[in-house]
């Protein structure tokens, strides 16, 4: 993790709820699956499609698309932020 990416950690954690702000940080230029992100927060998928809304409504790079998920592997819907300048 570079500092400016840790800097945007700390103003999200500061904006955001918690759970959010954890997996904002998750799927910065990495698209992840919902299972991957869930598995990676401990949240179940309904509670990270929770915050995912949160995510969307938040942020204008948010992306979704149907791709491989760069953690499992599998082809699904994954989520991805751009990294931030």
């Amino acid at each position: 993790m570079g500092i400016r990416t840790l800097r945007v950690a700390v103003i999200l954690i500061g904006v955001m709820p918690s759970g959010a702000a954890l997996i904002t940080m998750l799927i910065i230029d990495r698209p992840l699956c919902l299972d991957c992100i869930a598995e990676r927060t401990n949240m179940s998928v309904p509670r990270v499609e929770e915050y995912l809304g949160v995510i969307r409504g938040s942020l204008t790079v948010y992306h979704e698309a149907y791709d491989r998920c760069r953690a499992c592997g599998r082809s699904a819907k994954v989520v991805s932020l751009d990294q931030p300048l």
